[in-house]
């Protein structure tokens, strides 16, 4: 949650603390004013935010139907499109759309790299970019979180006349 871009441009250290607590994980700062004094980035907080909506995603692509275990070559593809971020920014409630539209498009990974995906060989780097490129085309189409003022807007229409 929280805010995309956030520019502080008064200077105190007070409104650069505000600005810290509403930019979301992966957001921007910019900070473009002088300080007189030095200020405290509170940059653990936002790698907090980030770890925990990560590993939220994590945990929803660990979850698997009872006895219908998922072929290594999928677990993977899924696995590395974690790991590289495709999936940070689907929302956690639509993760498992986005597998079943990964898993439901399989079949435009190259043959060579599902092969390699089902045996003990390792993938390549012109492997795993492949297989994120493709994944990524597969992605695009799916939702990204909303953003928090897009909630607001639709929720409370009658609140901006006031």
């Amino acid at each position: 949650d929280g805010v995309d871009v956030v520019i502080e441009a008064v200077g105190i250290p007070a409104t650069f603390d505000i600005c810290q607590k509403i930019v979301r994980p992966g957001g921007h700062l910019a900070n473009i004013d002088i300080h007189g004094k030095p200020i405290e980035l509170q940059i653990q907080n936002l790698n907090t935010k980030k770890t925990i909506e990560h590993g939220k995603r994590i945990r929803e692509c660990l979850k698997q139907p009872e006895l219908q275990q998922m072929p290594v070559s999928e677990q993977i593809v899924i696995l590395l499109s974690l790991k590289n971020g495709l999936l940070d920014n689907i929302p956690v409630e639509k993760i498992k759309d986005a597998q079943d539209a990964l898993l439901s498009n399989f079949k435009d990974f190259p043959n060579e790299i599902i092969k390699r995906l089902s045996s003990n060989e390792k993938l390549s780097d012109e492997d795993s970019k492949a297989i994120l490129k493709i994944a990524g085309t597969i992605l695009a189409p799916l939702p990204d979180k909303p953003k928090p003022d897009e909630n607001e807007d639709k929720a409370k229409p009658d609140e901006k006349k006031k």
